[in-house]
């Protein structure tokens, strides 16, 4: 049986029609069919309510009862809120299938979205909410691709923040899920959007977490602990290939932090290596170093902390590769913008050691370290100015130097205890020998070989010391922070 709804013209036109004044040839044929019992007509209540008032006033009585008999039998008065309620629920259901993909129309996923896409902080209540908005994106109804690629990768990166924040033994207990977790959001991002270089960098990265946080032991691993790993040509290698072909960066943001860490990746683990695995001529003959200042080239920001954070990361790279004056250029481009950065003062020191033993010009910056009151204590360059000024015979200030950097706490590691017991033993030679009270003549410390103490010193890695540090008042992305020191504590060629 057929359903089919009266309009209200024709149920006016059945109820008010009379003996004499037949319906329309329409009508009359509908009625046909509904006495046959092939269909049933249905109306709103206060449609057939008002039409029935009208008849009452047209003809000055109620409808006749055999009419009102045959309306009955024949017409399903639906309820009139009832009916709407249906039409409401319906057309609302159709309408968000419709606009499911614009945000801007959909509040329920716009919210969402807006607090699964907050700024990442290392908060775990921060990273909770995101989690918890990301989740709800995932779990609804949506299939807007460019939302769940969104929702993976920002559920991702907030659950590995959320994890770092537990207490040691939490953090130890669940480490192996959570890294699995994580991985997997990240594969779930690159499902829907498999040309985005950021997901592979993330997906590459967990698999390092594999590798360097699998020993993991609350807070037991000591100074020197080291992990085998991959180069990073090797691990990060679909990142790259994809990054490669980015022609810049202007903005602070998780691109921005991602090439970074590739770039420090590569300085600390390709080093001077070649890799030909790129299937790219130009790329597969740079090594780590040049690889590290391609991508960094590409950090092209405004932002002042930012552009420092670049050129103190390209200066290292080219200190590494013997690159010293392109490394001098850049460290002198960040003092002419901040003159009082003194660690940059050191590294630029350093280069000119590297770069044919230029005592005179490393002095130089060494001593507005050491001779500053704000600076004075800094160790690094205490040791290295004591050598210095040994390697260039002035021993008087090379003894206050030693003195004044072994009378630092530092921290333990073998390398620095190492570097301790070469500054005792050049200290004692200065003063069981005198060196710093005789002249040039009849000095003990000036007959030993120049080049022969050179070699000692960088082989013990005297004027190397460049340091790879997350600097949270320049701006770090939290996500790559989790452990990020011990990504470079690592054995390039494990056995």
């Amino acid at each position: 049986m057929n359903m089919k709804f009266l309009r209200k013209k024709d149920l006016r036109e059945i109820i008010l029609s009379k003996k004499n004044n037949h319906p329309s040839e329409r009508i009359s044929e509908l009625l046909n069919i509904i006495h046959e019992g092939k269909t049933k007509i249905f109306t709103f209540s206060d449609t057939y309510k008002q039409i029935l008032r009208e008849y009452e006033h047209i003809n000055g009585h109620k409808i006749p009862s055999y009419k009102d008999d045959y309306l009955k039998n024949h017409l399903i008065i639906l309820p009139s809120l009832y009916f709407r309620l249906i039409g409401i629920i319906y057309f609302s259901i159709l309408l968000l299938i419709i606009i499911e993909h614009f945000f801007i129309i959909n509040p329920f996923l716009w919210s969402a979205k807006n607090k699964c896409d907050q700024v990442l902080t290392d908060e775990r209540k921060q990273s909770f909410n995101i989690m918890e908005s990301c989740e709800s994106i995932i779990n609804g109804f949506t299939k807007n691709n460019s939302t769940l690629y969104l929702a993976h990768k920002n559920l991702g990166r907030a659950t590995l923040v959320y994890w770092n924040d537990l207490n040691p033994s939490q953090k130890a207990e669940k480490k192996d899920k959570v890294i699995q977790e994580v991985q997997n959001q990240f594969k779930l991002a690159e499902k829907y959007n498999p040309k985005d270089p950021q997901v592979k960098f993330y997906i590459a990265l967990m698999e390092d977490f594999k590798d360097f946080v699998k020993d993991f032991v609350l807070d037991h691993q000591t100074p020197d602990y080291f992990s085998d790993c991959l180069s990073a040509s090797q691990r990060y290698e679909k990142a790259i290939n994809l990054y490669k072909d980015v022609e810049k960066v202007e903005t602070v943001d998780n691109d921005f932090f991602a090439l970074l860490e590739l770039g420090h990746f590569l300085v600390s683990r390709d080093a001077d290596n070649i890799s030909k695995n790129l299937k790219d001529t130009y790329w597969d003959d740079l090594n780590g170093y040049d690889k590290a200042i391609e991508l960094y080239n590409k950090l092209q920001v405004s932002d002042q902390n930012g552009k420092h954070t670049v050129l103190l990361s390209k200066a290292k790279a080219q200190l590494f590769n013997r690159d010293y004056e392109d490394a001098r250029n850049s460290f002198k481009e960040i003092l002419e913008e901040e003159p009082k950065a003194y660690q940059i003062r050191y590294y630029l020191g350093n280069s000119y050691i590297l770069d044919n033993n230029q005592y005179n010009q490393a002095i130089e910056e060494y001593d507005q370290i050491t001779e500053n009151d704000e600076t004075k204590f800094f160790y690094y360059v205490l040791r290295d100015s004591g050598f210095v000024y040994y390697m260039n015979s002035n021993y008087n200030k090379a003894k206050n130097r030693f003195k004044r950097a072994l009378g630092r706490d530092v921290s333990q590691t073998t390398a620095e205890k190492e570097e301790r017991v070469l500054m005792e033993k050049y200290l004692q030679k200065i003063e069981k020998d005198k060196c710093d009270q005789l002249d040039t003549t009849n000095n003990s410390c000036d007959i030993e070989y120049r080049e022969s103490i050179k070699q000692e010193l960088f082989a013990a890695g005297i004027f190397h010391s460049i340091f790879t540090v997350h600097d949270k008042d320049r701006g770090t992305d939290p996500f790559i922070d989790v452990e990020h020191d011990k990504f470079y504590k690592c054995r390039k060629n494990p056995e």
